[in-house]
């Protein structure tokens, strides 16, 4: 029904506690990165959505796991994301223990818990018909919990 890509750093693929950091812009639709990339069936999703309404441009940031292939029920932030064409987003997800803090323009956009995942590499991904340009580096840093 929706055709997915994800595509998994490798070097990430163990891990369990780290920090994802990059930049990029929505080319069509969204842009989209997993975390806690088990397998191509079991990953979280983080993702800024843009869609034209009749006051403009609007952007969210969308965040949702996918198990056993299904995706689960998709949450919405309610921090408002600059939205013009072309607008670079620089993105960092703080993945600890069963705790995520997404930041966009250096501004907390959400924090939640789950821990239906406990380890899996870090990548991108994107669904039918949507395409981002990355900025430079895709980073993922290794993070140890604080003590």
């Amino acid at each position: 029904k929706h055709p997915r890509t994800i595509s998994v750093l490798r070097a990430s693929e163990k891990w369990t506690d780290y920090s994802v950091e990059f930049t990029a812009s929505v080319d069509v639709k969204a842009l989209g990165w997993v975390f806690r990339a088990k397998d191509p069936a079991n990953f979280y999703v983080g993702r800024i959505e843009q869609e034209k309404t009749l006051g403009g441009m609007t952007a969210t940031f969308v965040y949702f796991p996918v198990v056993d292939g299904v995706p689960q029920p998709r949450k919405r932030s309610n921090v408002a994301l600059p939205a013009a064409p072309g607008t670079i987003y620089k993105i960092r997800l703080d993945v600890f223990g069963d705790q995520f803090t997404a930041w966009i323009q250096d501004r907390k956009v959400e924090e939640w818990t789950d821990g239906r995942l406990r380890s899996g590499g870090a990548g991108l991904y994107s669904e039918s018909g949507e395409r981002a340009l990355v900025q430079g580096a895709f980073r993922v840093v290794p993070r140890t919990p604080a003590r």
